[in-house]
């Protein structure tokens, strides 16, 4: 979907390529995988395709997409991930936010409200590096300053103490919170 950002996400990491040349980028998530096929005419993934398959500076040797996965290889992509980066323009609750912290990995956002949100009740400001919504600059920032310090990937103590501070328990204690309001 165009909100999720993967134009924007992919200027940047074509630029940063010109000097980081060891980077790949692996897009996993529904429709993600239209990005590298033919057949799709919807303008956003046209814009992507041909943004990857743009000879400049060999995007399409240094990007996988792949669409929605299983599990087993969701976990095997985590493992071998340094950061995940999450160029939304908007979301609700940041599903996939959540999940790379469960996998203890650092996190580059888009500093929109559900994320910071989301940050502040896991308490995982120190693992997360938020940039300026929809600039490009911004990003390309954010994914130098990570690869030039690198967050570390949690222990699986600090996951698991991370992940007591906010639970489905305590989504459903909320909602019953607003329904009772009512």
């Amino acid at each position: 979907m165009p909100h999720k950002n993967h134009y924007l996400l992919l200027q940047a990491f074509e630029k940063l390529l010109s000097k980081w040349k060891g980077l790949k980028l692996i897009l996993t998530g529904g429709g993600t995988e239209k990005f590298v096929q033919l057949g799709n005419n919807e303008e956003h993934v046209i814009r992507c395709r041909d943004l990857i398959q743009n000879e400049g500076e060999k995007l399409y040797q240094r990007v996988e997409a792949y669409g929605y996965m299983d599990t087993h290889e969701v976990k095997r992509l985590y493992a071998q991930a340094s950061c995940v980066i999450l160029p939304s323009a908007m979301e609700g609750y940041g599903l996939p936010l959540a999940e790379a912290l469960s996998f203890g990995k650092p996190v580059i956002c888009s500093n929109i409200e559900p994320f910071r949100e989301q940050v502040a009740l896991y308490n995982a400001e120190k693992r997360v590096i938020f940039f300026k919504n929809n600039s490009i600059d911004s990003l390309i920032q954010a994914i130098e300053s990570f690869l030039e310090k690198p967050l570390p990937t949690m222990s699986e103590n600090e996951i698991e103490l991370l992940m007591q501070r906010w639970t489905y328990k305590d989504v459903a204690f909320s909602y019953l919170q607003e329904i009772q309001a009512l």
